[in-house]
């Protein structure tokens, strides 16, 4: 009687084990799955936020050269027009 205590004591302790492992590996699989969603929800807020700093750039260099082309072009047509006049 006491081996059939003594094996059932050890499939108990091997299940517990087994239990513990189980957990530890699903918990570890579940913060490694937490870590990549967190990088990537950063790389794509990153790529976001170089997107929109490269198109407000952009928007801004073209503003920029338009108002010079403009102030440019209006001051020699009105330079023009005085002379002509």
């Amino acid at each position: 009687m006491a081996h059939v205590a003594h094996v059932a004591h050890v499939v108990h302790v091997v299940h517990v084990v087994h239990v513990v492992h189980v957990v530890h590996v699903v918990h570890v699989v579940h913060v490694v799955h937490v870590v990549h969603v967190v990088h990537v929800v950063h790389v794509v807020h990153v790529v976001h936020v170089v997107h929109v700093v490269h198109v407000v750039h952009v928007v801004h260099v073209a503003h920029v050269v338009h108002v010079v082309t403009w102030h440019t072009w209006c001051t020699w047509c009105t330079w023009c027009t005085w002379c002509t006049w």
